[in-house]
């Protein structure tokens, strides 16, 4: 263990019932106590230590991820519909009199609800095969593309440059 106290081992709390305008002192599980902290600095510790979450958790890239989800799903469910259209006037369903649309959904062969299985296999399978190829097409594009040397890498290649130019 490292000696002293780091900043994530203290504990400070804000005094709101009082008329203090300072923070309590508490006793750590290292024997010290917690230093009295503005609220001021407080809050900034606290929103560093939050900025410090959601880059260690990637929860940013996430929350986009999950934003762009939610915008492709009428798309996705648009080409769905297309795709049951096409299923169904091939095996000659009729449409859904309330949305004219062709769907597995009523159809129950021998009392089993059937239909709902075949839909939810169907989206499914059309979403895995969006995804399968947006993925690869990003694959493939990295693999095209090359990391951008750092630094210490762009200094050495001009040493080995200069070297063997002697």
């Amino acid at each position: 263990m490292e000696s002293g106290r780091s900043h994530a081992a203290s504990i400070t709390v804000l005094n709101v019932a009082s008329s203090n305008t300072c923070c309590n002192e508490l006793p750590l599980a290292d024997g010290g106590v917690a230093g009295a902290m503005r609220p001021q600095e407080a809050i900034h510790v606290m929103l560093r230590e939050f900025r410090e979450f959601l880059e260690k958790f990637n929860v940013i890239p996430i929350a986009v991820g999950l934003v762009l989800a939610l915008a492709f799903q009428p798309m996705v469910n648009s080409v769905v519909g297309l795709v049951l259209s096409i299923v169904g006037r091939v095996f000659g369903m009729d449409p859904d009199p309330d949305t004219g649309a062709y769907t597995f959904a009523d159809w129950n062969p021998g009392g089993f609800p059937v239909g709902d299985v075949i839909n939810a296999l169907i989206t499914f399978i059309m979403i895995a095969f969006v995804v399968f190829m947006i993925v690869r097409s990003l694959a493939r594009a990295g693999a095209k593309t090359e990391a951008a040397a750092t630094p210490d890498q762009a200094l050495l290649t001009e040493i080995r440059d200069l070297l063997r130019a002697r």
